[in-house]
């Protein structure tokens, strides 16, 4: 429940930050998602099965609040890159890092993730 609530209350601060129009932007997507998963775990991670299970459990709640095209958006994201993911994670690479990495974002779409974040 307080997990929901820091998604929620996220969310409300950022606004509706995901979407480009009527697009999902996968780049906010992700860098939404693992900085709220570095929030939340403060680099205590776990296994790489635990961490997928995190991100998957927030793209459900993130979903629940925002609608299926960033439930879809989101899912995809951790199903498809997953281990690249928690390699980022477990060697202390910033959101922005990691969804360039797995090409969410593309290099000059990582101030739009700093924006999104702050």
């Amino acid at each position: 429940m307080l997990l929901l609530f820091v998604i929620f209350a996220a969310h409300v601060l950022v606004g509706n930050a995901y979407r480009l129009g009527e697009t999902v932007d996968p780049c906010k997507v992700c860098g939404f998602l693992l900085q709220t998963e570095i929030d939340q775990h403060g680099g205590a991670f776990g296994t790489e099965d635990d961490v997928q299970n995190q991100l998957l459990d927030l793209c459900t709640r993130l979903g629940q609040i925002d609608g299926s095209a960033v439930l879809e958006t989101c899912d995809s994201i951790v199903r498809s890159h997953g281990h690249q993911i928690y390699q980022g994670l477990m060697f202390g690479s910033r959101p922005q890092e990691i969804c360039v990495g797995i090409s969410a974002c593309k290099e000059s779409s990582t101030q739009a993730v700093l924006r999104a974040l702050r």
